[in-house]
């Protein structure tokens, strides 16, 4: 059975036999279904289930940084979901609430709507922590629409999904769904195939459905499915025909046990299988493990994938220590992991992807506005200064620079007198002051990040250096120390300190603070990320993220 290159990945197995008892239990209902067709004016159905217009907003919201519209076609698209599209100019998010935390479906349906040149358009796709698609276009793909499935661990009371155009592009969305699934469907554990032994820390990761297989059975489409999942004939995968027989029984015969709910798998693919007698997978001992060979079972292995090999190999035979002479497989999924940049689609992380565009230039009005609003702080800073120097004459003297708002081209300092080389909330009465949060001496930001060890190196950005560090109330961060060499990197740096600084929503951490001293190349800022990821972090890894510039 020869299958696609990604790695690391999961697989599950699903095998059944006979004589065992039936557990009656209760339907899943999922917490939280949301089935929205993007652009579309009216419901749609489509398998069996209600797709509602993302201008129907209730427990969800749709907002733009630009303009989006809603475009339908009259042409024939290969399903009703296809018939409509929201069209993004600019970065565009859809925001879901969330009943209960766990692990989600989100679904993806793409497809170009003709006349709409949508097959050039760039489309990336992040969550608050994952990277779903980047630089997604239809020009270097071979089908007529797309669909990506992933499973994710939402650990919070809302779920964001963005959607970003390339440069001088669109992005579009035709369809969006997001539904909780049963905690117990995916493990945290699984057993790793090379080197043998357990792999831990999957409830933490992001999953991406790459194949899912009825084994000797037909399609099996969302509607006979409790998950909404569809399971594909494996006929086309098998390596040689010929090996295989295919064999089936009454789906109301699967009795399941108290060990494997429905939602793992539904009965329709435990009542079809493949029986292989010429190959052989020696790792897995499939023919006893079920004990009553009529008791659904399954199992999960993490494997990785040769950069040298471009296809997986899966062989099921029967152990040659037991009197079985066949061995059977009724079910397949494999799943793809999301990798150390928490992405599916190459290393670039959401950090570096959601870089805010600079702002364009004002209007004399606005430009005049802007410099009466300079000048009236400038006034009301210096009158703070002269008061805080006159209490503070007895004390002894420091030096510390602030950052006047991050306006033009330029950095303007303004220095202020302070009692002590320790960091503090600046109280100098700035755009910046106020916004930034904050204040940080670059000693301090030495001591976090032990001079910037290279032991300490988090990765590389557009703007520079990431490290990190931990703060000396233990706080653990991570700095961005940008590049005085780019240009442009720090003007882009400059403007996303700016927005993030304004930027006030209850799934972001707020603005911590700065660090912005003479006599160095580089000045340190300190602000929030998406929340959600915050908690995600753990193991020594980073809780809060400062930047630093040139």
């Amino acid at each position: 059975m020869n299958i696609v290159k990604w790695a690391p990945i999961v697989l599950a197995v699903f095998v059944i036999g006979f004589f065992g008892s039936s557990i009656s239990r209760a339907a899943f209902v999922p917490a939280d279904k949301y089935l929205i067709a993007c652009g579309s004016s009216q419901n749609v159905t489509f398998l069996g289930q209600t797709y509602v217009p993302d201008s129907v907003q209730s427990s969800f919201s749709l907002k733009s940084q630009g303009n989006s519209y809603g475009a339908t076609s009259n042409s024939t698209a290969p399903f009703p979901i296809y018939q409509s599209a929201r069209v993004f100019s600019s970065t565009t998010y859809y925001r879901f609430g969330i009943e209960q935390e766990g692990r989600h479906w989100v679904r993806l349906h793409f497809y170009p709507l003709p006349g709409q040149n949508l097959s050039s358009a760039s489309v990336t796709v992040v969550t608050e922590d994952f990277v779903l698609l980047h630089n997604f276009t239809f020009d270097s793909h071979n089908g007529s629409y797309l669909f990506k499935e992933y499973l994710i661990n939402v650990t919070s009371d809302s779920l964001s999904i963005a959607f970003i155009p390339g440069n001088n592009s669109v992005a579009f969305v035709n369809a969006i769904e997001v539904v909780s699934v049963p905690d117990n469907l995916i493990p945290d554990q699984a057993v790793a195939l090379s080197p043998s032994g357990p792999f831990n820390g999957l409830s933490g990761m992001a999953l991406e459905t790459v194949y899912r297989l009825n084994m000797g059975g037909p399609l099996i489409t969302a509607q006979n499915d409790t998950l909404g999942r569809a399971w594909e004939n494996d006929v086309k995968y098998l390596h040689v025909n010929s090996s295989a027989v295919n064999v089936s029984v009454n789906p109301s015969n699967i009795k399941y046990s108290d060990n494997v709910a429905p939602e793992i798998a539904p009965n329709y693919v435990y009542a079809t299988a493949e029986t292989m007698e010429m190959q052989m997978w020696p790792i897995l001992d499939l023919s006893n493990q079920a004990g009553n060979l009529d008791v659904p079972y399954y199992k999960d292995f993490v494997s990785k994938i040769s950069a040298d090999s471009n296809t997986l190999t899966v062989s099921v035979g029967p152990d040659t220590s037991t009197d079985f002479i066949n061995a059977i497989l009724n079910g397949l999924e494999i799943m793809k992991i999301s990798n150390e940049a928490r992405s599916f689609d190459g290393l670039s992380s959401v950090e570096t992807l959601l870089v805010l565009p600079p702002k364009k230039s004002k209007t004399g009005v606005i430009i005049g506005s802007v410099a009466g609003a300079v000048a009236a702080l400038v006034f009301i800073g210096l009158g703070y200064f002269c008061l805080a120097a006159r209490r503070s004459k007895e004390a002894p003297q420091g030096s510390s620079w602030l950052p006047l708002p991050l306006y033009g081209n330029s950095l303007t300092m303004t220095k202020m007198s302070t009692t002590s080389q320790k960091s503090g909330t600046a109280s100098c009465i700035s755009l910046a002051s106020s916004n930034l949060g904050r204040f940080f001496t670059f000693q301090e930001i030495m001591d976090a990040t032990n001079k910037f060890d290279e032991s300490l190196l988090l990765g590389v950005g557009g703007f520079g250096r990431v490290y990190k560090g931990t703060l000396d109330d233990g706080t653990r961060v991570a700095v961005k120390r940008g590049n005085p060499r780019s240009e442009q990197g720090l003007a882009e740096f400059r403007t996303e300190i700016e927005m993030l600084s304004k930027l006030r929503h209850r799934h972001l951490v707020s603005l911590i603070g700065y660090c912005d001293e003479v006599g160095d190349d580089s000045c340190v800022r300190i602000h929030g990320k998406w929340a959600s990821q915050k908690p995600s972090l753990r193991n020594g890894s980073p809780t809060s993220l400062l930047e630093t510039a040139p």
